[in-house]
């Protein structure tokens, strides 16, 4: 068996002139499809005009976060340490003066930072939104 050399095949390039370039012939357009244009052109430039003003904001109301130059190099905060709610431990059980509050916390196996959940959680752990809403006002003292 003989090996014949691998040859690669020619390249069918066309120029550009040789090709043929077909135009569709314009029927006319109807006035829903004017409409839905209209609509679409209208929702991209809104869409522009939105993101134009939101860098245009945020251009404006930048903040400094510089927290200090060292040289030439400005050190700045990074964001994910910005915390937006305290994190604060919650108020220990024997400080509940009201004996009812705290007999009730104990006896659901709730602590006294309760108040802070969702409703849903409440309900689902059959809380009584009433001593909720004490246990809410004895600690935040409103």
């Amino acid at each position: 068996m003989t090996f014949k050399k691998w040859q690669k095949p020619p390249k069918k390039w066309q120029k550009l002139s040789e090709l043929e370039v077909k135009q569709e012939e314009n029927v006319g357009t109807t006035v829903v499809e004017n409409e839905i244009n209209n609509e679409i052109e209208n929702e991209l430039t809104n869409i522009q005009q939105e993101t134009e003003n939101e860098q245009n904001w945020n251009k404006k109301n930048v903040k400094n976060d510089v927290v200090w130059t060292v040289g030439w190099t400005n050190v700045h905060m990074q964001a994910r340490w910005i915390r937006f709610q305290k994190f604060n431990a919650p108020v220990p059980m024997f400080m509940i003066k009201d004996e009812e509050l705290r007999n009730y916390l104990v006896t659901k196996g709730f602590w006294t930072n309760v108040y802070q959940e969702d409703k849903e959680w409440l309900e689902s752990h059959g809380a009584d939104m009433e001593m909720i809403e004490r246990l809410k006002r004895y600690v935040t003292g409103c």
